[in-house]
């Protein structure tokens, strides 16, 4: 009964005070209600993805710069580009059928599962395309901190590879990382 300027003014002010209307398909939930209870898994799930990549990617890409031209480097290389390559709508149904399907590892959905098992393959199939950016990053970056005078130095003075990689490699291995990380979530 209002006009179209007045129904979209209603609208905006609810918007402005976070009220984003009623869901279409649950009738007697608002969207921010729906929002609101599924925000903390999407959160864990987040949280927890984002810590096993970081975790893992830099892990093995610091283990591929050690062991630069070897197999175990073309290996983890050949991993990442392929959890670059592959989108997660396709890891993850590909997961489910493997690990609970085929193999009744992991639950396949949240009805039913309880602890942590249901939270195994959705963390995994968020964070596999991160590891591999990450470990691509961390092993160029790696291979370039590894060549400069100040390791040389820290080698010269009788200090071990974990010593130098801990103490003097992977703070400056990290910068790259965290600056194209960070300037990957802007939007292009």
């Amino acid at each position: 009964d209002e006009t179209l300027p007045q129904q979209f003014m209603r609208y905006m002010s609810g918007l402005l005070q976070g009220d984003l209307g009623p869901s279409f398909r649950y009738r007697d939930y608002s969207v921010s209600e729906l929002i609101g209870t599924g925000f903390p898994v999407s959160l864990k799930l987040g949280l927890l993805a984002m810590l096993l990549a970081l975790m893992v990617g830099v892990s093995s890409g610091t283990i591929a710069a050690l062991r630069q031209g070897s197999l175990l480097d073309r290996v983890v290389m050949s991993f990442a580009m392929t959890g670059i390559s592959i989108p997660v709508f396709v890891v993850g149904p590909v997961l489910v059928l493997l690990f609970a399907v085929k193999l009744h590892w992991l639950p396949a959905g949240w009805s039913g599962a309880d602890g942590v098992l249901k939270y195994v393959l959705p963390v995994i199939t968020l964070a596999l395309p991160q590891i591999a950016y990450i470990a691509r990053l961390t092993r160029a970056s790696m291979i370039d901190v590894l060549s400069r005078d100040f390791i040389r130095t820290a080698r010269a003075q009788g200090l071990g590879t974990k010593a130098i990689i801990r103490f003097h490699a992977l703070k400056p291995a990290m910068l790259p990382v965290l600056a194209r990380s960070r300037h990957r979530r802007l939007p292009r």
